[in-house]
């Protein structure tokens, strides 16, 4: 997922960042749900997060969305929900990341 962060932060147009977080910088300013990767096959190719957008009362229940991706998918039609053939998209919490992070004892990040 960083390489993939780093790719879209290379282009100057994903974020106002300037350098990957770390895992855990990155795993508190997202929230635990809505976490999804998408993978072709046994390969990452892009992941979707969403984070508060502020954390004042008012803006309770208000997300921004952060969606990355490969860059060399960039620009083509991913496989529509509900048509997915070779794109599974996986919440982050799924068995199958569990498996992915396991043999490297760290997280997907």
């Amino acid at each position: 997922m960083a390489g993939i962060y780093q790719q879209g932060l290379d282009t100057g147009n994903a974020t106002f960042e300037t350098e990957v977080p770390s895992w855990a910088e990155w795993d508190i300013n997202h929230l635990d749900t809505c976490r999804i990767v998408a993978l072709q096959g046994e390969e990452l190719i892009g992941w979707a997060a969403l984070s508060p957008v502020s954390s004042r009362c008012v803006y309770g229940g208000v997300a921004e969305v952060s969606v990355y991706v490969l860059l060399r998918f960039s620009g083509q039609n991913l496989p529509q929900l509900g048509r997915l053939s070779t794109v599974t998209l996986i919440p982050f919490t799924s068995p199958v990341i569990m498996k992915i992070r396991i043999p490297f004892d760290v997280p997907v990040w």
